[in-house]
């Protein structure tokens, strides 16, 4: 009895080994890859359909990019509910194998030992419409060292020996013969046959130094501040330089490293100076005009507005009526104000001439003229006095009739 327990324990316990195996699996499946691979993981189901989400977690950042996909049993992609936090449902109408499927594209610069976890949640549908309890499974994505191909393994002849002499009969040349020189000779450590020797194979001399570093310089760019031609040579030289991390010809790694540092000196910055003076210029004049601060209120009331034309509430909805109807007779009054004509009177003191108001005229240097005519006139007259007064008393002088006395010298002694 003892006997048939212990073999029905050993049984039992092997029952529960084994169910536990594939548990264990789906809850720490790990998949190792290296830095720059691709990874894809899949979580195969039968079903209609099935809804859920997943979850990837990079703590240790080694995830350059991520795509997901939620495969039908016709092979086509399903729509997400919610591509943020990639949320998806779909029940199919026959049963069928659906897949989620989880791409994910590691950084070259990953670090060997790093990893990530990805988690699918889903509930698995049934032909009457209902739902499986939610099954999450677990896998997770190791960074391994690069992998290095050994040297190969050169084995050493070992000389044939040399014949020995004969003792039969006297040899009279004494000079031994020469061995013979034979290829190396590989055995085989699987089969102990002999193999031909293999060409050798590269000892992993090559420098990755330069290439990596440019191409660290190259992810810590930002896309925003540069054009988008630019940024598109940038893009094709850093995928060709990824891939030359696979070489294994130091020519390829270095024309790879030279194209990607070239097009990260072409990167041609994108100025915004302009867009920012327009963007600050309409926030001034938004502020400091009254009727486009106006307006600038009536659309965010307009769009608050619109979206209650599916609500039920009244209040609000009255409200809302309200503040529109104010707003733009607000704006109507203030347009209407300032298209009233305003008439502005500036005084202007300007010197004019005034006609008389009497009968002699009021302008003073009138008077002056007639007292200089009359002036003139007198000394004139005076002149022309003098003039025949001088005249008449030289001809008076010309006419003397005074008689002549004749004097006798004589008579007078």
């Amino acid at each position: 009895m003892n006997k048939i327990s212990r073999i029905f324990a050993a049984l039992l316990a092997l029952l529960l080994l084994a169910a536990s195996v594939p548990v264990a699996f789906a809850a720490g499946a790990e998949t190792y890859a290296e830095a720059g691979d691709t990874v894809t993981l899949t979580v195969p189901f039968v079903g209609y359909g099935a809804d859920g989400n997943v979850v990837v977690n990079d703590t240790d950042g080694i995830i350059e990019s991520y795509d997901f996909k939620f495969i039908l049993p016709n092979g086509s992609a399903s729509e997400f509910v919610n591509p943020t936090t990639l949320a998806f449902s779909d029940a199919g109408a026959t049963e069928g194998t659906y897949t989620l499927k989880v791409t994910v594209n590691l950084k070259s610069t990953a670090e060997a030992g790093k990893s990530c976890n990805v988690t699918f949640n889903y509930s698995v549908a049934r032909a009457d419409g209902s739902n499986d309890a939610m099954i999450t499974t677990e896998k997770k994505v190791v960074v391994k060292a690069p992998e290095t191909t050994p040297a190969p393994e050169t084995t050493v002849p070992t000389p044939l020996p040399s014949p020995a002499p004969e003792t039969t009969a006297p040899v009279p040349e004494t000079t031994a013969p020469a061995p013979e020189t034979t290829a190396p000779v590989v055995t085989s450590p699987i089969t102990g046959t002999p193999s031909e020797p293999k060409p050798p194979v590269s000892s992993g001399s090559v420098d990755y130094t330069d290439l990596k570093k440019q191409i660290s310089n190259a992810e810590g760019l930002e896309e925003s501040k540069y054009t988008a031609d630019s940024w598109k040579n940038l893009e094709s030289a850093l995928a060709a330089a990824k891939a030359a991390l696979k070489s294994d010809k130091q020519s390829v790694v270095d024309d790879a490293a030279v194209a990607l540092s070239s097009a990260i000196d072409a990167l041609v910055a994108i100025d915004y100076s302009a867009l920012e003076a327009a963007i600050e210029r309409v926030n001034t004049f938004v502020e400091d005009n009254r009727v486009a601060n106006k307006a600038t209120k009536l659309m965010d009331a307009l769009v608050s507005a619109t979206e209650l034309l599916t609500s039920n509430d009244q209040k609000s909805i009255d409200e809302a009526a309200a503040q529109l109807n104010a707003l733009v007779d607000e704006i109507e009054d203030l347009i209407n104000s300032l298209s009233v004509t305003e008439t502005v009177i500036k005084e202007v003191e300007v010197e004019v001439e005034v006609e008389p108001q009497d009968d002699y005229c009021n302008i003073k240097i009138h008077y002056v003229w007639p007292v200089l005519f009359f002036i003139s006139l007198a000394l004139n007259l005076g002149f022309i006095a003098l003039i025949v007064v001088f005249v008449v008393r030289r001809k008076k002088n010309q006419t003397d009739d005074t008689p002549l006395v004749d004097y006798d010298i004589d008579d007078a002694e």
